[in-house]
């Protein structure tokens, strides 16, 4: 089991949230979450928060079409879910979702070799594109 400190709960929210700004993700927008009880989830969660937009949770038993109704009506340009399987949902209705900018997937080191496309990204790999965003853009959003 992971631990995470205050300090390290709090950077790793900042970081999803510079990660969703450096990808372009416009405010007010949605993040949809799918999976089980996970810090990497209430992680999203409230970066969302961080970064001015709306959280909202996907049951992890939703098929493809419940997921496609949830993002398109939550305008989601986030999509975060919990391993392949998960994943696997997105991909034959990715197509119906261009604003979506980016599938976060967590307890993943590496997709199969069949899943590709350049919006797929690892926790780890999300979490490291907000590096060269300064965090004064994300908390300048949280006192507002």
């Amino acid at each position: 089991m992971l631990k995470w400190t205050w300090n390290e709960y709090y950077n790793d929210v900042i970081s999803f949230a510079k990660a969703m700004y450096a990808v372009g993700v416009n405010e007010r927008k949605g993040l949809n979450i799918t999976g089980f009880n996970a810090p990497e989830w209430t992680i999203a969660f409230l970066g969302a928060i961080f970064c001015n937009c709306i959280s909202s949770g996907v049951y992890a038993t939703n098929g493809p079409e419940a997921c496609l109704y949830q993002a398109e009506h939550s305008e989601a340009e986030i999509i975060v879910v919990d391993g392949v399987s998960q994943l696997k949902k997105y991909e034959s209705i990715l197509h119906k979702l261009p604003n979506v900018k980016a599938i976060v997937v967590y307890n993943v080191e590496k997709f199969p070799s069949d899943v590709k496309d350049k919006r797929y990204y690892t926790w780890k790999d999300f979490l490291k594109l907000g590096n060269d965003v300064p965090e004064e853009i994300i908390t300048r959003k949280v006192e507002i």
